[in-house]
């Protein structure tokens, strides 16, 4: 049987091998969500709906789901992390109430004059598969439907050294640095304390 990976839009039918890869190959390494040591479930919910939008990527290996770029429609007056951005009281509000304080910095729509972006939400490429340039190929597939579907730029909010790397590596523009102690509650203790090399929580943006 042939082992192809083929890359293709993602759709309903892939919401179990999607969820199932972010469970035993995103939570358990992304810097954030490891470093909390647990996910909350909305966080789940939120990343497997995105589906639905008809704007995220997969890698399929005869059937089986190797690896996922999750990915949404951001618009400058209704942006979805801005709606995180009061004192959170979930791990998930947590996490979205760290997104945006990235993007506010980044400031995409300012700063490019637009009105709606395509915004990456996460990656995932399974153990087995890594090493293999799935992950590139993943985000110039979802770069290409994005141009398809005529989003003027494409966002991508890096939690991971390695994700920014990658960033760079395709052409993206750095946008916003944050260190993670920066985001922190009312007494000054960071939300995120992520393990080296993950010094920054980084923005990048690419016109398409």
């Amino acid at each position: 049987m042939s082992s192809e990976i083929v890359y293709r839009l993602a759709e309903e039918k892939d919401e179990p091998g999607v969820l199932k890869l972010l469970r035993d190959h995103f939570y358990t390494d992304e810097p954030l969500s490891k470093n909390a040591g647990y996910h909350d479930p909305a966080d789940e919910q939120f990343a497997v709906g995105l589906i639905k939008q008809g704007t995220s990527t997969v890698a399929d290996v005869n059937g089986q789901i190797v690896g996922v770029r999750l990915a949404y429609p951001s618009h400058k007056k209704s942006q979805v992390s801005a709606k995180f951005n009061k004192k959170p009281t979930t791990a998930f509000e947590r996490l979205m109430g760290f997104i945006n304080a990235l993007e506010s910095k980044s400031n995409v729509f300012g700063r490019y004059q637009v009105e709606t972006v395509m915004q990456g939400h996460m990656l995932s490429v399974h153990r087995d598969f890594r090493g293999k340039g799935i992950a590139r190929k993943l985000y110039e597939h979802n770069m290409e439907l994005a141009k398809e579907k005529g989003f003027p730029i494409y966002v991508c909010d890096c939690s991971s050294l390695f994700s920014s790397r990658l960033c760079e590596k395709l052409g993206m523009e750095q946008t916003a640095t944050m260190e993670f102690h920066e985001y922190c509650d009312e007494n000054g203790n960071a939300y995120y304390t992520p393990e080296p090399p993950h010094d920054f929580a980084r923005s990048y943006a690419k016109k398409l």
